[in-house]
């Protein structure tokens, strides 16, 4: 072990061997999404959406990794031109997708899912009603990216 390792926190040295698996680097490889800037413990992420009209073909997450992979990310829908969270007339609509992307709770700082840290602090229950999507820490960097590049790809999503 080098001494950068060393000085890289576990949370940060987790993070990077999960971004280093063949199945993160595929989807990177894909364009499927990108890890925009590192700036630890935040990490911006961009994950590319379905062609809608008006839309952007990436939506941008302002991470926050702390403590990974024990606990959840969470992710704040960012707008990188403006350096601030996404507003509401920018942000991914559709019946899912929006609920997802919500603004109306939390000031939309988070993402309303179960495998989001925020929300699923807030809805313990979640993790009984919605097993297969609660962060439980046992789940890596590509399957949380995954679940989000699916809802920006899925027919729920209509655009902005």
């Amino acid at each position: 072990m080098g001494v950068t390792e060393l000085e890289t926190p576990p949370d940060q040295r987790t993070f990077n061997e999960h971004a280093n698996k063949p199945s993160f680097l595929a989807g990177l490889y894909r364009g499927d999404w990108a890890i925009e800037k590192v700036t630890w413990p935040t990490v911006d992420i961009s994950i590319a959406a379905a062609p809608r009209p008006d839309a952007p073909d990436r939506y941008w997450l302002r991470c926050d990794f702390a403590n990974f992979a024990a606990d959840a990310p969470t992710g704040t829908p960012w707008d990188p031109d403006n350096d601030t969270t996404l507003g509401p007339d920018k942000r991914p609509k559709g019946d899912d997708v929006g609920t997802v992307y919500r603004v109306d709770w939390e000031e939309g700082r988070a993402l309303y899912v179960a495998y989001d840290r925020i929300a699923l602090a807030g809805h313990q229950n979640w993790v009984t009603e919605h097993p297969r999507t609660a962060w439980n820490g046992t789940q890596d960097l590509t399957w949380w990216v995954l679940r989000i590049w699916e809802l920006l790809n899925s027919d729920d999503y209509l655009g902005i």
